[in-house]
């Protein structure tokens, strides 16, 4: 299934009126991105009133998975909008469970249930060496770690 922003935007819409009774507005950006460890993200900036709404491009969604990682992003920017954290703690939770009751929809945290597609299936992660691995997280909380490594890179 290709995945476009206007696509976003009519699907946004139609869950909006299903499941949230039109009380969300429509983010201010709904973008597709290349993401291949998260199927989709939310990002709310409190002092602009921007939200923003991105799907990942690398994920092989049908249109039931594509719907459950858009409803799941929606209560992220729904908790955002009330002025609550976005993490999956208990109001997300409550949130899921009440969408499963009244519209037999699961939403899952994680969306290892989806799978990628071919072509990024095989992509190699390199591995960070351990003394890489120490020196940044023994410098990062000084704040020196870019200039550190801007120096001998």
């Amino acid at each position: 299934m290709e995945i476009t922003e206007p696509l976003l935007k009519e699907r946004f819409r139609a869950l909006n009126q299903e499941i949230f009774d039109g009380q969300l507005r429509m983010p201010t950006k709904m973008s597709v991105r290349k993401m291949t460890l998260a199927a989709g993200q939310t990002n709310y900036n409190k002092k602009r009133m921007r939200t923003t709404i991105t799907i990942s491009s690398c994920f092989d969604f049908t249109p039931a998975t594509l719907d459950e990682v858009m409803i799941h992003e929606m209560i992220h920017l729904a908790h955002a909008l009330q002025g609550h954290r976005t993490s999956h703690g208990w109001r997300f939770k409550a949130e899921c469970r009440r969408i499963y009751k009244e519209h037999g929809i699961v939403i899952h945290r994680i969306a290892k249930h989806i799978p990628l597609k071919e072509q990024y299936k095989n992509i190699k992660k390199t591995k960070i060496p351990l003394y890489e691995k120490v020196i940044y997280y023994l410098l990062y909380p000084l704040r020196i770690f870019h200039f550190f490594f801007d120096r001998i890179l």
